[in-house]
């Protein structure tokens, strides 16, 4: 529907409901809906009143008396306007209805300059009552629209009433997308600021007055504005700089045309006796688009670019806003600036490197705009790639690439296993081609027509292994002409691999499968991305993959969905594993508490995991994990990247909460790191009688606020039982207990018990207190609520309560220390909730 006529039945609409009977409405009204009345000493104050809702939108009055409203409960703003327009005399001011009738007494004086009132107007409640003042017009919110030249942004429009308040543009209720360019705006004066992405609006504002006489339209005017320059340069992939001689390069004055016609023909004319390697990225917004988005950073314009790209889009122009005045060095320098980013490797299958190895060159073609802003320049970049592929060709391709990969079925395989199908598959199906056509650097080539250099075979292995979740890199030499790759292993490094070089070959002839760095130089050079210090953060152990001595620590983790628990992920040689006597130690200031033979790990997937519990209270303090032999001694630990630790590998649950609460992944594991955290310092405050400071978050808990876990009690205590209490064991389980008291005649076994309906043992301590218990409670079940019941066959008595019970016993009845740990403990639920789910 034409958004003009929209608007128009919108206002017919909103006129039409103006016109109905308050009687028309008697239903509605005892439905539920607030009757709002706006009085003043002057009759006319009322008439200036514009209401709006919590979504700021103007709220039509549905009664035919002036200043009265029928609405939903709900918050609301009302501004009061002076009958000239000339601006608000009081400022806008909140409503929040919840229910019955609502009056608010205005005043506006007649020289309409009055000051703001320092307190809000008065919310009186009264009883319903008919209005008896004369029917005058209601103010009605009437559309208009923008309009401007070609080109013209309407996202770039801000709008604001007389008073400065910026207004909101029509929202569609049934997309819920915002029309930037339609307005609905109460009769008054207001003004519009513009940012047009091309900065050639030199006024950039302009005023208007709202009347009732139906839709009205505001031309934006655009100026021109200052052309600073045009440029034009073309670049060939850096990755061909042994392939195109270096005085090809055209010069600036070239055409585009000409240019990218003649480095087509440069790079498509290669030497069939030539090896290459070849390393770009892609990325762009559609050109039909990108005129009217200007981007305020290399990394949003790459990030379009790439876009682009990946579309293989022939021509796609980008626009920068810059505060560095333009000349060719720049202008060239910001242009490389964003393809860089474009083609930057995110790890994504069709990205980074993909991108870097299929293209031969590009031309740029592009101008500087400045403004009458100070120090304010737009940069257009119109970018021309010579691809190898086209986008044909890449849906084919990407077809091929989901049917090999859903043929190899490694949805539930390790990271090595899922290396090893795609390099499988790689040097059974494919066969070395030399270089003909730029087609034989590029997957496509590899997958679909089963034939590639080098560069094309690293391609297809660096997009499958990309598609399944796996890290992997393109690694060149130049003094080879060659081209390689690394992938990331089980163990978090990252090692090599060469399908070109065992193509042919079945798994037990693989030579150059995941080696490390010290065998793979005896036939390889590194590469240029580790020499040049582009691949520095990446993890290249001297060793081969699954090549373990001693014992190796590869990571740990904390867990809070039941116990607290520290995980270790261990990897030991086989003489180790076979070794008798050899076990884990933990041990905390210096005192073993807790011991585990090998033969006690968990196996996952590659690596033997021990499992050791942390009660609340000791978070802070550093576990040691010593590997210790049947004669005492005490083996060296290593990481994954070669550090040892002889002393044995200490770590910290608390430090680990304190990272991730900035580290995490995600919003709801920060708040649970959080959690954690404030729950650890309550407990050492109370276990340990520590003065921590806790976050005014923890301490601002309530007692209502756990109003909802009250504990709760039923029915008669059973003859003999003189009393019960309850609480929470603190430890590493968090498990919840209800203490039975009896008197000295009564045998406590003679009673029946129940948790949660279900027939449960007393349980007896040494010190003969006897207690009903449900253990190891998970973070995000500590306010699952519990029954526990005794009973004699008489009489029975229930006690209802939680986790978050306790918590809320030790707020109204503890300490303050307790206090703090029940309230800790409440907030490390709710987080655990949002984390975990409820």
């Amino acid at each position: 529907m034409n958004r003009i006529r929209l608007m128009a039945m919108l206002l017919a609409l909103s006129m039409l409901m103006a016109l109905l009977p308050a009687s028309a409405f008697a239903e509605e009204s005892a439905g539920g809906l607030v009757q709002l009345h706006f009085t003043s000493t002057q009759a006319s104050d009322v008439e200036h009143v514009t209401l709006v809702d919590a979504s700021g939108n103007p709220v039509l009055s549905l009664s035919d008396v002036p200043g009265t409203y029928l609405l939903a409960p709900g918050a609301y703003t009302y501004y009061l306007i002076d009958p000239s327009g000339a601006g608000v005399t009081v400022p806008a001011t909140a409503l929040l209805l919840d229910g019955g009738e609502s009056t608010v007494e205005i005043a506006l004086r007649d020289e309409q300059t009055v000051p703001a009132p320092q307190e809000a107007p008065t919310i009186v409640r009264t009883e319903a009552q008919p209005e008896t003042r004369s029917v005058s017009q209601e103010i009605q919110a009437m559309p208009v629209v923008f309009r401007g030249e070609a080109g013209f942004d309407a996202a770039g429009l801000t709008v604001t009433d007389a008073s400065g308040a910026v207004m909101q543009p029509y929202t569609d209720p049934l997309t819920g997308q915002m029309q930037f360019e339609n307005y609905l705006l109460v009769p008054g004066q207001y003004s519009y600021w513009t940012h047009d992405p091309t900065g050639r609006l030199a006024d950039g504002q302009g005023s208007f007055t709202v009347t009732e006489s139906g839709v009205q339209y505001v031309t934006v005017g655009q100026p021109e504005g200052t052309v600073e320059g045009c440029y034009s340069a073309t670049a060939v992939n850096p990755y061909y700089a042994d392939v195109i001689r270096a005085d090809f390069i055209p010069a600036p004055s070239t055409s585009p045309e000409e240019s990218l016609t003649q480095l087509m023909l440069e790079v498509g004319d290669l030497s069939a006796s030539r090896r290459y390697s070849i390393n770009a990225v892609y990325g762009a917004e559609s050109s039909a688009t990108a005129s009217a988005v200007v981007f305020d950073s290399p990394e949003a314009a790459g990030a379009a670019l790439k876009r682009g790209l990946i579309q293989r889009q022939s021509e796609i122009t980008i626009r920068v806003k810059c505060g560095i005045k333009p000349t060719e060095e720049i202008w060239w320098s910001m242009c490389l600036m964003i393809y860089d980013e474009a083609i930057r490797h995110t790890g994504a299958p069709t990205e980074g490197d993909y991108l870097r190895y299929e293209y031969g060159g590009v031309n740029c073609n592009g101008s500087a705009l400045g403004t009458k802003e100070p120090d304010v320049y737009y940069y257009e970049f119109i970018y021309s790639p010579l691809y190898f592929t086209t986008q044909a060709q890449e849906a084919e391709l990407s077809e091929k690439v989901d049917a090999i990969l859903t043929g190899l079925n490694l949805g539930d395989k390790t990271a090595e296993q899922k290396i090893r199908a795609v390099y499988q598959y790689l040097c059974s199906n494919v066969r070395y081609e030399e270089a003909q056509n730029t087609l034989a650097f590029t997957a496509y080539n590899a997958l679909v027509k089963g034939s590639a250099a080098c560069q094309g075979i690293s391609v297809a292995f660096y997009r499958m292994c990309l598609a399944l979740g796996l890290d992997a890199r393109i690694v060149t030499s130049r003094d080879m002409g060659h081209a390689w790759n690394i992938v990331r292993a089980d163990d978090k490094n990252y090692y090599a691999l060469d399908a070109t070089w065992d193509l042919g070959k079945t798994p037990e002839q693989w030579k150059f499968y995941l080696r490390g760095r010290v065998n793979w130089k005896t036939e390889h050079t590194l590469g240029d991305e580790f020499e040049e210090g582009r691949f520095a953060s990446y993890t290249f152990p001297d060793e081969d993959y699954g090549s373990v001595s001693g014992a190796v620590i590869h990571s740990v983790s904390l867990l809070f969905e039941g116990m607290l628990q520290v995980k270790y992920y261990f990897l030991f040689s086989d003489d180790l594993l076979t070794e008798p006597g050899i076990a884990l130690t933990f041990s905390r200031d210096g005192k073993e508490f807790s011991r585990k033979n090998l033969s006690e790990g968990k196996v996952e997937k590659d690596y033997l995991c021990f499992y050791c519990d942390v009660n609340v209270e000791d978070i802070a303090e550093p576990i040691q994990a010593r590997v210790q032999k049947r004669d005492g001694s005490y083996i060296p630990i290593r990481t994954v990247t070669g550090t040892s630790y002889p002393n044995g590998f200490f770590f910290s649950p608390m430090d680990y909460a304190t990272s991730k609460k900035t580290t995490g992944t995600t919003a709801n594991m920060r708040a649970l790191a959080q959690a954690l955290e404030d729950y650890g310092v309550a407990a050492q405050n109370f276990f340990k009688d520590r003065a921590l400071d806790l976050r005014d978050e923890v301490k601002n808990v309530k007692s209502q606020d756990l109003s909802a876990w009250a504990a709760k009690t039923e029915g008669k205590l059973p003859a003999g039982v003189t009393g019960t209490s309850f609480s929470v064991m603190f430890k590493a389980d968090n498990s919840l207990r209800i203490y039975l008291e009896f008197d000295r005649n009564s045998n406590p076994g003679q009673y029946s018990y129940k948790i949660d309906g279900n027939s449960v043992a007393l349980k007896n301590k040494s010190d003969g207190v006897f207690y009903l218990t449900v253990e190891n409670i998970a973070a995000n079940a500590l306010d699952t609520k519990h029954s526990f019941s005794i009973s004699d066959g008489k009489d029975t008595y229930v006690i209802e309560t939680s986790a978050l019970g306790y918590a809320k016993s030790a707020i109204d009845h503890g300490g303050a220390a307790m206090a703090d740990l029940g309230r800790a403990l409440y907030l490390y639920n709710r987080a655990a909730d949002r984390y975990f789910g409820g």
